[in-house]
């Protein structure tokens, strides 16, 4: 054997081991090549549970993906190549992923499964992890050809050019990809549909119709209210009699959504980590604050009566359920006077809002505990440090939004006989006796004609010696339109509500991820974009409150001779209500009649033992199949406007009597602004409503 064979023998081996050395190294290392179990198709599962998000192509380009924050993985991206090794996927796909929309799938596929699975991710999407691997290009202005569709879908090799589709390649895959959910065909995403314009039509022809209406005639003075006790009305009256004979009936209410709060604790800790189904955040967003904003419209404030936070605050530290604690138990210390206003609930509203948006607690179970955890400590150490109920009175950011949102009740706690309370000298409903405690909140009856501060826990109902406390039905939304007194604080927290419920309508369209991750991009955040939300939130409410001061600012340079700018702003800021809720309850339709899962499931495994997360079928079929027919949820959010615009309308013809600074009424053109004020609200409102929104389980 001569020198030049042996050298191309050596070169040889070396070159092959060389290849060897390669290989070994560019292949991941665990064991997520094993071929997938018998009767497992990674590919139907990642279609069924992954695509909905992460794309059928693996590149995040869906409807729901746009909406999200943080965005769900882009497979195909360089970034994902680079950083995104198999154990990751796994452990990713096994166990969720915190702070992300991501759920862990461990209870609907095994480990070799999840493991095939992977395989499937990473060898389809993600085969090259130094470099970009090549594929094909789609132009949006057109459906890509098969081929195109076959390359990204194999991760086969791209040819230098690709064929120019014929017009019938283009329509057969466009059939095939409409068949597709959530790729093709926009009904078929698992989004709520957004209100037809056909629904939205009468209520932007009623607008105009309203203004000129208000603009020429006059409102009628004086006003005649209706009041008309409940006891008198059949079937109620008995469940009205029910609930005054003693405290026992409201305490066994307490009883119920306290054991209620205490299983969300528990399923929020120790359940699944799939949202759809555990208790903790079914029963809170699925169900407990659409249902508590839409019993405002019937009960008014009466869920603060029944409020899980206080009655176990009470039980822990006066060891009492209804009856007065003693005297030794209570501080006697007020409330400092900074703290005597609804500014803190206003900030503990948007800090609410800014976890439930912005950190995306609706889909942690665990971060819904939490949640619900610190209202309890909060309405406990108010009990240890102050006076009475300074937690329900100033501090409890739901039970504000009640209060405000109760001034538009047609219910409302009041005497029997205004005569009975003006004799009255021992004022037992504000003293209580030695039974019955005070009222919490600090209000006198026969003196007080506003629900803003009244909770409803029925004190005064008890404590009454003449028994001169009533429930009764008044004219809708008569407290809001010219009962209720201006309080500066008061109208920045109505400004502060319209702002929140808005902003809230907007991050749940498919147009908000786009913004908050091109305007994140922009400032170098990375996920989460925290600060770009924040900034967001904060620019919302600004815009807001800058809207309403121009309209109040116009409405004084048309008339100069009305009040100056902070009383007339006070004053007009009733306008806001009737638009916040109106656009509040037509958002929560959604919510309650198409994301609310089979409650009796869940009631029977409230920790989601063994359950799997909903496929994107699934959820599709629960958006498109509400419980009560599309037309009738689109009629009602339809009404709802109109009923909202024609309140705020009512509010300003009766607010701008004795606006001039000599008590004159501000009446025709003069009051435009403010109109023109409600009509934009509410065609943005409709606006929001027409859009697709995203799923918040």
């Amino acid at each position: 054997m001569n020198a030049s064979t042996w050298n191309w023998k050596r070169l040889m081996n070396r070159m092959l081991w060389l290849l060897v050395a390669i290989t070994t190294f560019s292949t991941p290392t665990s064991n997520l090549t094993a071929a997938p179990p018998d009767g497992f198709d990674p590919s139907k599962a990642y279609a069924s549970s992954c695509s909905v998000c992460h794309g059928i192509h693996g590149n995040a380009k869906t409807t729901v993906a746009a909406s999200m924050v943080p965005p769900p993985a882009d497979f195909s991206s360089p970034e994902s190549r680079m950083r995104l090794t198999p154990e990751l996927i796994v452990e990713a796909i096994t166990k969720g992923k915190k702070g992300t929309a991501m759920p862990g799938w461990a209870g609907r596929y095994s480990k070799n499964e999840i493991k095939a699975l992977a395989t499937y991710i990473n060898n389809t999407f993600m085969t090259a992890r130094d470099a970009p691997s090549p594929k094909a290009v789609i132009d949006p202005q057109h459906i890509p050809s098969p081929y195109q569709n076959r390359v990204e879908m194999t991760a086969e090799p791209v040819p230098a050019k690709l064929p120019t589709p014929t017009d019938g390649e283009v329509n057969r895959t466009k059939d095939k990809l409409c068949r597709i959910p959530m790729l093709g065909d926009s009904s078929m995403s698992s989004n709520h549909p957004g209100l037809p314009f056909n629904h939205m039509l009468p209520v932007l022809l009623f607008i105009p119709v309203v203004i000129l209406w208000a603009l020429w005639s006059q409102p009628r003075e004086p006003i005649k209210r209706l009041k008309y006790p409940l006891t008198r009305i059949p079937l109620v009256a008995s469940l009205v009699r029910i609930l005054n004979s003693g405290p026992y009936p409201l305490a066994a209410l307490k009883i119920l959504t306290t054991t209620a709060y205490l299983l969300v604790m528990v399923a929020g800790y120790w359940g699944t980590s799939t949202a759809e189904h555990n208790f903790a955040t079914v029963l809170v967003w699925g169900l407990w604050w659409p249902l508590v904003i839409i019993s405002v419209f019937f009960v008014g404030s009466a869920w603060c009566a029944i409020c899980p936070w206080d009655t176990l605050a009470k039980l822990v530290v006066f060891r009492r359920l209804w009856r007065r604690p003693a005297e030794s138990q209570q501080s006697n210390r007020r409330v400092p006077a900074a703290l005597r206003n609804v500014y803190p609930a206003l900030f503990l509203f948007m800090g609410l809002t800014w976890l439930e948006l912005g950190m995306g607690i609706t889909t942690l179970p665990q971060a819904t505990a939490g949640m619900a955890l610190l209202m309890f400590v909060l309405a406990a150490i108010s009990l240890i440090l102050f006076e009475r109920r300074a937690f329900c009175r100033y501090f409890c950011p739901v039970g504000r939004t009640i209060g405000y949102y109760s001034r538009l009740a047609p219910i409302e706690i009041r005497p029997v006989d205004d005569a009975v309370c003006a004799r009255c000298t021992t004022l037992e409903c504000y003293n209580g006796t030695p039974e019955i405690e005070p009222c919490p909140t600090h209000l006198t009856l026969g003196r007080f004609g506003q629900n803003t501060f009244c909770i409803s826990c029925g004190s005064c109902v008890l404590s009454c010696p003449d028994k001169n406390v009533t429930w009764r039905l008044r004219s809708m939304a008569s407290e809001a339109i010219d009962v209720a007194r201006p309080h500066w604080d008061g109208a920045w927290f109505m400004i502060g509500l319209l702002a929140i419920t808005l902003f809230h309508g907007m991050t749940m369209r498919p147009f908000w991820g786009k913004w908050i991750t091109a305007i994140a991009a922009y400032l170098g955040e990375s996920d989460p974009p925290l600060i770009t939300f924040t900034l967001l939130l904060t620019l919302t409410s600004a815009v807001m409150a800058a809207l309403y001061a121009l309209a109040i600012m116009i409405l004084r340079l048309l008339t100069p001779e009305t009040q100056e700018f902070k009383p007339l702003f006070s004053r007009m800021a009733f306008v806001n209500l009737p638009l916040a809720f109106s656009d509040h309850l037509a958002h929560n339709l959604e919510h309650i009649f198409r994301e609310t899962p089979d409650l009796f499931t869940v009631l029977a495994n409230p920790l989601g033992t063994g359950s799997q997360a909903l496929s994107a079928m699934e959820r599709h079929q629960m958006i498109m199949a509400p419980a009560i027919p599309d037309w009738m949820i689109f009629s009602m959010q339809s009404l709802l406007m109109a009923f909202g615009f024609w309140i705020a309308v009512q509010i300003i013809r009766h607010r701008t009597r004795g606006a001039m600074k000599e008590g004159g009424t501000l009446t025709g053109i003069r009051a435009l602004p403010m109109m023109l004020y409600a009509a934009l609200i509410t065609c943005f409102s409709l606006w929001l409503l027409g859009q697709e929104m995203v799923m918040r389980l």
